[in-house]
């Protein structure tokens, strides 16, 4: 007899054994009797020689040989026994052990996939939808005016709908103050809600993104402003919307709400037979007090600073300045928006560009100064060369520098400054001059340009008066020499870098 295990029979599809009698395959479920039938059916088809049992010898008797008796004929077995017996007798062939080596199907290869990019996902978005880098898309966006960009914007009143058409002023304000686009990113990122235009958003989440991250949009708390005008009948414009026409001399007219931004303000009309108009940009930025002024007049002033700077109002050139540096503007239209500079050609051809200055309605009748930037005014150059010649005299009368660290502050690089050792050290001269009994110092002719930014050139003449200390008696020799200096900005005040060689101008004498 067969040991159990060796006729033990093993799943042909997954490998793993059967248990006896089995139908299906414990482990996969392969229909294992459909198997071994079909296999049988196969055998069965191919011919098969009948085997004659042989006598058993216990149970017949034996023949005799010498008996006459015939043999007992053979009975044909006929084929559906044939194929029972065949069937019966037929010896199930043990399928192949395979080998211990699992094997996935494709749904579980799947099913790990979508788990990996899931993570993937997740891990992305998470990045994508930070709140930083959120708003540093919203930012870019409102910057650049993106189509779209009012998704992520939202009013906190229900009277401001938010669209791209609102938000425009804000991008305007944006482009020319790229600036103050960085600040806002920042306090909106921080919270800290402390500048001009930024107090008027704030960053909060509102709902989720993809069911799983938070969506962050920009809150905005709209402005309302108040237009002003002078004249019955003006037209007030918004944006080249006209928003309201004057009934009075004083008129107002209430605008809003409105996204914080840039804005064009318009008033046109007909004052004294003179068509005008109030033209300009105006920042809208938070609510206020102060009413845009809209009104329809004319200024007139007088425009001083440095020879032969050309004077230009909102961009366009209105005269040069002449010998004494005065320019006169007459009956000029005024607007809220009016601002004036200059523009100056230094002697080594560069062009430099003056403050602005605004004009206002209180200016007409009025004298304005304009100065440059990092260069000293008039009165300023004045003040510092009466303060170098007050110790200058000090010197030549006492023989002692007793203020030079005082005297040197007023210099570049302070005591280390060649033309501040020159002024000492002829001021110490003079007093040891035997025939000078005493000397004055009087600086007069002052005369500023611009050189370049941050440095000014400043002409001057100083009369040198010495009293004579000789024998033969008293005099007067009076002498004028001509200076430039360069006087640059340092911190918040000016200081000599350098002083040129002097030219003599007059030499008189007198007893």
């Amino acid at each position: 007899m067969a040991k159990e295990d060796d006729n033990q029979a093993f799943c042909p599809n997954c490998g793993a054994k059967l248990e006896p009698g089995a139908i299906f395959c414990g482990k996969c479920g392969f229909d294992v009797r459909d198997f071994f039938n079909k296999q049988a059916e196969e055998k069965a088809d191919q011919p098969v020689d009948t085997p004659v049992a042989a006598a058993d010898d216990s149970t017949n008797p034996k023949k005799d040989p010498f008996s006459n008796q015939s043999d007992p004929v053979q009975q044909p077995v006929s084929s559906t026994n044939q194929s029972n017996n065949i069937a019966a007798n037929t010896v199930h062939e043990t399928p192949k052990r395979p080998t211990n080596k699992k094997k996935y199907s494709w749904k579980v290869y799947a099913a790990i996939a979508v788990v990996v990019l899931l993570i993937i996902g997740y891990v992305g978005g998470k990045t994508y939808y930070s709140p930083e880098n959120q708003l540093n898309r919203t930012m870019m966006g409102i910057q650049k005016g993106k189509q779209g960009i009012s998704k992520d914007f939202e009013s906190t009143t229900t009277k401001l709908t938010i669209t791209d058409k609102s938000l425009k002023p804000l991008t305007k304000y944006l482009k020319a103050n790229p600036n103050k686009a960085t600040t806002m990113k920042s306090e909106l990122s921080a919270g800290n809600y402390t500048g001009t235009a930024m107090s008027q958003f704030t960053y909060v989440q509102d709902g989720k993104v993809l069911l799983f991250f938070p969506k962050y949009k920009i809150k905005v708390t709209p402005v309302y402003a108040t237009l002003k005008t002078n004249h019955s009948g003006i037209k007030l414009y918004l944006d080249g919307k006209q928003v309201g026409t004057s009934t009075s001399s004083y008129y107002t007219k209430s605008i809003g709400p409105l996204v914080p931004g840039t804005y064009n303000l318009k008033s046109t009309g007909t004052v004294s037979g003179n068509a005008m108009k109030n033209d300009n940009d105006n920042d809208i930025l938070t609510n206020s007090s102060y009413p845009y002024d809209l009104s329809l007049q004319t200024v007139s002033f007088d425009v001083t600073s440095y020879a032969n700077a050309v004077a230009y109002i909102n961009g366009k050139k209105v005269g040069t300045l002449d010998d004494t540096g005065r320019l006169s503007i007459t009956d000029k239209p005024w607007t809220s928006g009016m601002k004036l500079n200059l523009k100056y050609k230094t002697g080594d051809g560069q062009t430099i560009t003056s403050n602005t200055k605004t004009i206002s309605s209180y200016d007409d009748g009025e004298e304005v100064s304009v100065g440059f930037p990092g260069v000293t005014s008039h009165s300023n150059a004045e003040s510092l060369f009466n303060e170098v010649f007050q110790y200058v005299d000090n010197i030549s009368s006492t023989g002692d520098n007793d203020n030079a660290s005082e005297f040197a502050a007023l210099f570049v690089n302070g005591t280390g400054n060649s033309d501040y050792s020159e002024l000492v050290k002829m001021a110490k001269g003079y007093k040891n001059d035997s025939g000078i009994e005493s000397v004055s110092y009087e600086a007069s002719k002052l005369h500023v340009v611009p050189e370049k930014k941050n440095l000014a050139q400043v002409s001057y003449n100083v009369k040198y008066t010495f009293y004579d200390n000789s024998d033969s008696g008293s005099g007067e020799h009076t002498q004028v020499y001509s200076y430039v200096a360069h006087v640059a900005k340092s911190g918040s005040s000016y200081k000599i870098t350098s002083i040129d060689p002097s030219k003599l101008v007059s030499d008189e004498s007198s007893d």
